[in-house]
C-alpha cells in the first residue's frame, strides 16, 4: 500500500505578511502626518484671517498689531504708512508684526503679488504659544504611525524570509525522497539499483552448480564435446569401409 504524499507547505501566510508589512510601513507615516497636521490646524481660528489687497487702507487702534502674509503663508516684505509714519514691526514666533502707534488709516504697501492674508497680530501670537504647549498632542499622532511603519516593515522581512523557507521546502518535496541515475542512464558496472544492494555479481562456482562435485572440479560445459581418441581422417587419405574405426554408429 502506497503511503500518503506530504502536502506541500503553504505560503498563503508569508504572502500576506509580505503585503501588510508593506501597506503598514508605507501609510503609517502618512497617515501619522496628515493627524498631525489636523492637530495643528484644529488650533488655529480661522474667522481671524481676512483677505487683503496690496495698496488698500486699514483701521487700527493704538497698539494693535496685523500679521501680514502671502499666498504660500510665508510672512510678506510689507509696510503700514498713515500720514508718513511707518507702523513699527517686531517679530514673534518667526512671524512679523506691525504694531500702530497710533489711531488711524493705514495704507498697506507690500512688495508682493496676488491676495495678501491679514491677522491680528495678538490673536496670531497667542496661537502660536498655544500650538507649542500642545506640541506633544500634535506629534503623538506622527509618532504612532512611525511605530506602526516600523511594525510593517519588520513583518516585511519576515515574510520575505519564510516565503523563502517554504519555496525551498516545496521544491525539495516535488523533488522526491532520493535522487537515483538520471533519465535513460543505466547504474554503473557493479551498481544495483537505487537503494538496494550493491554487491558486485560473482560467476557461480561448480560448487554452487553441484554440490555433490569435488572440490575444485570443474563440470563440463554445454556445449562442449566429450574428448576421443580416434583422430579424423585427413583430406586424401583413403577410407577402408572394413575398418571399424572408420565405421559410424
Amino acid at each position: 500500500m502506497t503511503a500518503p504524499a506530504t502536502p506541500l507547505p503553504s505560503r498563503t501566510g508569508p504572502i500576506l505578511m509580505i503585503v501588510f508589512g508593506t501597506l503598514m510601513m508605507i501609510f503609517g507615516v502618512i497617515i501619522g502626518l496628515i493627524m498631525s497636521a489636523l492637530a495643528a490646524f484644529s488650533s488655529l481660528d480661522l474667522d481671524n484671517f481676512s483677505a487683503v489687497e496690496n495698496g488698500s487702507s486699514i483701521v487700527l487702534q493704538e497698539g494693535s498689531s496685523v500679521l501680514i502674509m502671502d499666498e504660500d503663508g510665508e510672512p510678506a516684505d510689507c509696510t503700514l504708512n498713515s500720514g508718513g509714519v511707518v507702523a513699527p514691526t517686531s517679530v514673534k514666533n518667526g512671524l512679523i508684526i506691525h504694531t500702530a502707534e497710533a489711531n488711524g488709516t493705514y495704507t498697506l504697501d507690500c512688495r508682493a503679488d496676488g491676495t495678501l492674508v491679514m491677522a491680528d497680530g495678538a490673536v496670531m501670537d497667542e496661537m502660536v504659544e498655544k500650538i507649542g504647549s500642545n506640541a506633544g498632542s500634535i506629534a503623538t499622532p506622527f509618532l504612532i504611525g512611525l511605530v506602526v511603519s516600523l511594525i510593517g516593515l519588520i513583518l516585511l522581512i519576515v515574510g520575505i524570509v519564510k516565503l523563502v523557507r517554504v519555496n525551498r521546502r516545496r521544491r525539495e518535496l516535488m523533488a522526491g525522497p532520493g535522487q537515483g541515475p538520471a533519465y535513460g542512464q543505466a547504474p554503473g558496472y557493479g551498481q544495483g539499483a537505487p537503494g538496494g544492494d550493491h554487491t558486485p555479481y560473482a560467476a557461480p562456482s561448480s560448487q554452487d552448480s553441484n554440490p555433490f562435485a569435488a572440490p575444485g572440479a570443474d563440470l563440463p560445459r554445454r556445449d562442449s564435446t566429450p574428448p576421443t581418441d580416434t583422430e579424423p581422417p585427413r583430406y586424401g587419405v583413403r577410407i577402408d569401409p572394413n575398418d571399424p574405426n572408420n565405421q559410424r554408429g
